[in-house]
């Protein structure tokens, strides 16, 4: 059962930068951060991305803060989408996301 999607588990990284291939996953953004970046070449116009947290967000509301579509006439314009909060956070936050198109 269920459905079949590839999905991969990020973790985190110093520059709160990541890459995927996938269509879905999990990701950690910082203490002391408020957001992270997620490249990924399946982001279009018409992408929706959905981000739940795993665990207390210490009362901040996890969103979607941005989303650029893959470009590939110009490499320097990768596909990404911004996860994260208004306000810096003071505990490592892990979160699912998912992209459909």
């Amino acid at each position: 059962g269920g459905i079949g999607i590839a999905s991969q588990d990020l973790g985190s990284s110093e520059n709160n930068e990541l890459s995927t291939t996938k269509t879905s996953g999990k990701a950690t953004i910082k203490s002391g951060a408020n957001e992270v970046v997620i490249k990924s070449g399946a982001i279009t116009q018409q992408t929706l991305v959905y981000v739940t947290a795993v665990g207390s967000t210490g009362n901040q509301v996890l969103y979607v803060k941005s989303q650029t579509a893959e470009n590939s006439e110009t490499p320097e314009e990768e596909g990404r989408f911004v996860v994260g909060f208004d306000n810096n956070t003071t505990t490592d936050v892990s979160f699912n996301w998912w992209i459909v198109n």
